[in-house]
């Protein structure tokens, strides 16, 4: 059981990551080196924002801040959905 929880667990990111890095370097053909270092450092500087406010709210309330985590995603999703129309 620990053996999968800990596959399945450490899969779902890279499946994230390897999406993430992807998709722009196939819109930035000229500037696939710029696009994909912006998107890793936005991938890790959310993580490094994230995490410990998520932690600390964990202990609290983890409801209430799977909420508030998922209304931030769809409020970002929402904003950035203008720009990165085709």
């Amino acid at each position: 059981m620990q053996s999968q929880h800990g596959e399945a667990s450490g899969l779902a990111p890279e499946v994230v990551h390897t999406v993430a890095i992807t998709t722009p370097a196939r819109w930035f053909d000229d500037r696939r080196g710029l696009a994909t270092g912006l998107v890793g450092f936005a991938y890790a500087g959310a993580s490094f924002l994230i995490v410990p406010l998520a932690r600390g709210r964990v202990t609290a309330d983890i409801v209430e801040t799977m909420l508030g985590l998922a209304a931030i995603v769809d409020v970002t999703t929402l904003v950035g959905i203008p720009f990165l129309r085709s």
